[in-house]
C-alpha cells in the first residue's frame, strides 16, 4: 500500500522560554518545476540549474586566529557530572553558539534580557536513547535505541555522538530551554546530600579507594596520615571527614542516585518527546575527516576555521587520557598541567587511541606554540576547546541557589580555571567534527508537523548506487489534515552531492510516488554530508486524504569526470552487548529507484537478508504546518426558549416560531447550539397533547413508544452531528418540562446537584 499514512506529530513551541528569533528563511529559493535544463534523466531528477544560496561565505585567506568568545558567541561551561554525558554538552554548546550567531545577538544580551540562552542536556540524552512511542507514532513504534540495563538513569552513562543529537533534531523534536528539563534528578538531589546521608560511609569509601590505589590496607593507611599529622587515627578520619565534606559541597553536582528519567507528558498531558522552543535543525554538517592517510587533511582543518568564522561551535570527539596529580598516566600522552596538575593543554600522538570524549571547540590560534605540550608537538597551532568538566570563572548558582559547575580545571584567566584547553593541531585522536544550523519559521505559524519514518540513530549509511545510472529515493506520506508544506529535508552520505528535490501530488491509486504532479523542485550543492532541510518560497497546499511524496537524487562527479547516483539509509548494529538498535520498516514508505524502476524499500531490504544490521526508512522529510479547514455549509440554528408558567424549554429551528412564542409571553433564550443540516441522525420532535409537553430524541424507538400512548409525532426537529455534546437531565418531581437539554456541562451538572437525573449524552452538536 502506496503511502499508509504519515506520522502526526504536533510540537507546541515553549513560546518565550529563550527570546532567540532566527531568521526566518536561511536559504530561500525552490526552482519550479519548468526551470529543468536536463532531459537525460527521469522527470524527478533533472537538475533545474541553479543552487540555493548557501549560508556560508568562503574567504580567500583565513585569519591565523579566532574565537567565539571575543564575539559573545558562547555560552557557559558546564558540568557533565555525574554521567558519562559528554557527547551531549559539546553538542548542545555548539548548538547555543549557532542560536546566538544565527541570531545576531551575544549571549551577554541574553542575560541582560533576562533570558539567557541555555539549552537542556537532558532532554537531549534521554529521547535520543529511547525509542519512539505507540503514542508519538504507533506505526514506527519501537524504532530507536532500546538499553539492556535496567538502571532507570542507563542513558546519561551510555555515552554517545553528535550524530545522535542531529538525528533528534532533525525529527523537529528539541532543542527545549533548560528551565524545561533541567540536568538534575526530579528531587534535586546533590552529591553533598549522599555524603550527608552517611558520612563516614562516604569518609571510608574515599579511603579505601586511596589506599588500594596506595597498595595499602585501609587500616594502614588511615594510621599513616595520623601519624604523619600527629594525630590518633580517630582524629585523622574525623578531620578527614570535614576536609572530604568541604571538597564535596565545593564540587558538587546533582546526584546520580535520583530519577533523572523523562515523563513521557508535560503537566499539560503533551508529549514530552514532541515538545520543541521553536528551532528547527537546517543542517546537521558532517565535516570531512580529519586524518587521511596518517597525515592532517588540510580540507578539514580549513572546513572547521571556516565553520567557526561563520559564528558555529564544532562538536567533536578525541581521547581524554587519565589524568594523576601531577599529569598524565601514560607516556603516549602529551598533556600539560599548571603547578596545580590542572591540564591545559593536550597532544597524543598515539593514534591507536580510540575516542572516549566529547567535546565543543569555539576557536582556533595557528601560533599556538608547540612547546606549549609536555611533548613538543610536530608545529604550533591548537583548537580552543570548551569542555564539559566544569570551571572557576563560569560558575554560579542556578534557580534552586545550587553551584553545580564549579570545578578547578583547565586553562586559567586572572588566578581562576576557566574550563577550557588547547587541543594540538596534530593529537592523533581528533574525528567526528559536525556543526548545525537552525531557524525558527516554522515556529512562527505556532505549531508544525514533521512527515517522517526515520527515528534510529544514525551508525553509518547504507548506500544504494554509486553508477552513471540514476538512482533516487523517495518517502510517501498521506496528510491527515489539511496541511500547507513548506519545507523538504534528505539526507547525504558523501560529501560535495548535487541533490535534486522533487516533490509530488500524487494521483488515486498511484502505485509509485512520482504516479502524480511535480508541484516543486529544487537542485543544490551541498559541501558536507549530513542533514538538508530546504525552505520552499511557494508552499504547497496539501488536502486532508492526499498523498504526497518527496524524491530525493544525489549525485557527484567522480574523479574520471563521470556523474554517479547514490542514495544513502541509516544503519546500525541491530545488537551489542549495551543496547539493541531496531529499525521499523513498512511496506508504502520508503521507496528506491534502481536498475530503472521503482521498487519498495522494504522489499528491497527484504531480498538482502542483512540479519546482523538494522537499515531505516529514508531520511526524507516533509515540514508543515496546519492549513486552512474545508469550508463547509452552515449549521441549523435550534433556538431554545422558556415557559415561565408551566416551565418548560423548548426547542426549535423556526424563527417564526420563536418570534411568535416570545410574542406571547415565552422567554427567548437565544441559541441552544447549532445542528447540521443533514446527518444520518435525525432528532425527532414529539409534543404531548395532555400535557402540554415537548419531548426530543434520536431514538425510532423511543418515538415510536410515546405515539402508542398518545404522543403527537411532529416529525424531525434537526439532526444531531459535530463534536459538542448536548446533555439530557430529567426532573422526577415535574409533570411539564420533565426534559432539559444544554449544551453547557456546567448548567447539566448544577441541574443534577438540584435533583434532576443525569441522563448522559442526547445528541452531538456543531
Amino acid at each position: 500500500m502506496l503511502g499508509r499514512r504519515s506520522s502526526k506529530f504536533r510540537y507546541v513551541p515553549l513560546v518565550g522560554l529563550l527570546g532567540v528569533t532566527l531568521a526566518a528563511s536561511l536559504v530561500p529559493g525552490v526552482a519550479g518545476a519548468d526551470q529543468s535544463i536536463s532531459t537525460d534523466v527521469p522527470e524527478w531528477a533533472q537538475d533545474t540549474g541553479e543552487s540555493t544560496p548557501d549560508a556560508m561565505t568562503t574567504q580567500a585567506a583565513l585569519p591565523s586566529k579566532y574565537d567565539l568568545r571575543d564575539d559573545g558567541l558562547v555560552t557557559p561551561v558546564k558540568q557533565q557530572g555525574p554521567f558519562q554525558s559528554c557527547w551531549s554538552f559539546g553538542g548542545t554548546a555548539a548548538c547555543e553558539s549557532s542560536l546566538l550567531s544565527a541570531a545576531g545577538t551575544t549571549y551577554a544580551e541574553t542575560v541582560a534580557k533576562g533570558n539567557p540562552l541555555n539549552l537542556s542536556e537532558r532532554h537531549l540524552v534521554w529521547y535520543s536513547l529511547t525509542p519512539v512511542s505507540a503514542a508519538d507514532d504507533p506505526a514506527q513504534a519501537g524504532e530507536g535505541t532500546q538499553l539492556k540495563s535496567e538502571d532507570i538513569n542507563a542513558p546519561f552513562d551510555n555515552g554517545g555522538n553528535s550524530i545522535m543529537m542531529t538525528s533528534l533534531y532533525a525529527q523537529g523534536v528539541g532543542p527545549l530551554p533548560e528551565a524545561a528539563f533541567p540536568y538534575r534528578g526530579k528531587d534535586a538531589r546533590t552529591t553533598l546530600d549522599d555524603f550527608d546521608e552517611d558520612p563516614d560511609a562516604a569518609t571510608r569509601a574515599q579511603l579505601e579507594k586511596e589506599a588500594a590505589a596506595a597498595g595499602k590496607t585501609y587500616e594502614a593507611y588511615l594510621h599513616e596520615l595520623a601519624e604523619a599529622r600527629h594525630l590518633t587515627d580517630d582524629e585523622a578520619f574525623a578531620r578527614y571527614k570535614e576536609l572530604l565534606r568541604s571538597q564535596t559541597a565545593e564540587t558538587m553536582t546533582y546526584s546520580s542516585k535520583d530519577d533523572w528519567r523523562v515523563p513521557e507528558v508535560d503537566g499539560m498531558g503533551r508529549s514530552t518527546r514532541l515538545l520543541t522552543a521553536g528551532y528547527v535543525l537546517k543542517s546537521g554538517n558532517f565535516l570531512p575527516d580529519y586524518w587521511v592517510g596518517g597525515a592532517i587533511n588540510t580540507d578539514a582543518q580549513r572546513a572547521m576555521k571556516q565553520e567557526l568564522l561563520n559564528g558555529r561551535g564544532i562538536m567533536l570527539t578525541y581521547h581524554a587520557p587519565g589524568m594523576t596529580e601531577k599529569g598524565t598516566t601514560d607516556k603516549t600522552f602529551a598533556n600539560t598541567t599548571d603547578d596545580g596538575g590542572v591540564m591545559f593543554s593536550q597532544y597524543v600522538y598515539d593514534d591507536n587511541q580510540p575516542p572516549n570524549h566529547g567535546v565543543c571547540i569555539v576557536g582556533y590560534d595557528d601560533n599556538y606554540p608547540a612547546t606549549n605540550f609536555a611533548e613538543t608537538a610536530p608545529g604550533n597551532g591548537a583548537w580552543i576547546v570548551k569542555n564539559s568538566w566544569g570551571s572557576e570563572t563560569d560558575c554560579e548558582p542556578d534557580e534552586l541557589g545550587n553551584v553545580v559547575s564549579r570545578k578547578a580545571y583547565g586553562a586559567k584567566e586572572n588566578g581562576k580555571a576557566t574550563g577550557y584547553f588547547y587541543l594540538s593541531y596534530y593529537d592523533k585522536t581528533i574525528s567526528g567534527q559536525e556543526t548545525v544550523e537552525f531557524s525558527t519559521n516554522l515556529a512562527g505559524e505556532g505549531t508544525f508537523q514533521t512527515m517522517q519514518y526515520d527515528y534510529m540513530n544514525l551508525q553509518a549509511f547504507k548506500k544504494v548506487g554509486g553508477t552513471e545510472d540514476v538512482t533516487s529515493s523517495a518517502n510517501v506520506f498521506k496528510a491527515d489534515e489539511n496541511i500547507v508544506v513548506r519545507s523538504a529535508s534528505t539526507m547525504t552520505g558523501e560529501e560535495n552531492m548535487r541533490v535534486t528535490l522533487a516533490v509530488y501530488l500524487l494521483d488515486d491509486g498511484a502505485t509509485n510516488p512520482t504516479d502524480g504532479t511535480l508541484v516543486a523542485r529544487a537542485s543544490n550543492n551541498f559541501e558536507y554530508s549530513g542533514f538538508h532541510r530546504i525552505d520552499l518560497d511557494n508552499p504547497i497546499d496539501v488536502k486532508a486524504g492526499q498523498r504526497v511524496a518527496v524524491v530525493s537524487t544525489a549525485s557527484k562527479v567522480s574523479t574520471d569526470g563521470k556523474r554517479v547516483y547514490e542514495a544513502s539509509a541509516s544503519s546500525a548494529t541491530k545488537e551489542t552487548d549495551t543496547n539493541v538498535t531496531t529499525a521499523v520498516v513498512n511496506k508504502g514508505e520508503s521507496f528506491i529507484y534502481t536498475g530503472g524502476a521503482w521498487k519498495d524499500w522494504k522489499d528491497y531490504l527484504a531480498a538482502e537478508n542483512d540479519a546482523n544490521t538494522s537499515i531505516d526508512n529514508f531520511s526524507i522529510k516533509l515540514y508543515a504546518t496546519p492549513g486552512e479547514p474545508d469550508p463547509v455549509d452552515e449549521g441549523q440554528n435550534v433556538y431554545r426558549l422558556y415557559n415561565p408558567y408551566t416551565g418548560e424549554h423548548f426547542y426549535t429551528t423556526s424563527a417564526e416560531e420563536r418570534d411568535h412564542l416570545a410574542s406571547v409571553g415565552w422567554n427567548d433564550e437565544d441559541l441552544g447550539w447549532v445542528s447540521p443540516k443533514e446527518s444520518d441522525e435525525p432528532v425527532y420532535r414529539l409534543y404531548n397533547p395532555y400535557a402540554g409537553d415537548h419531548h426530543y430524541t434520536t431514538s425510532a424507538l423511543e418515538r415510536d413508544e410515546l405515539v402508542k400512548v398518545g404522543w403527537l409525532d411532529e416529525g424531525i426537529g434537526w439532526y444531531s452531528g459535530g463534536d459538542t455534546p448536548v446533555y439530557r437531565q430529567y426532573n422526577p418531581n415535574a409533570t411539564v418540562g420533565t426534559h432539559n437539554f444544554t449544551t453547557s456541562k456546567f448548567e447539566n451538572d448544577e441541574l443534577v446537584k438540584a435533583g434532576w437525573s443525569e441522563e448522559g449524552i442526547a445528541w452531538m452538536s456543531m
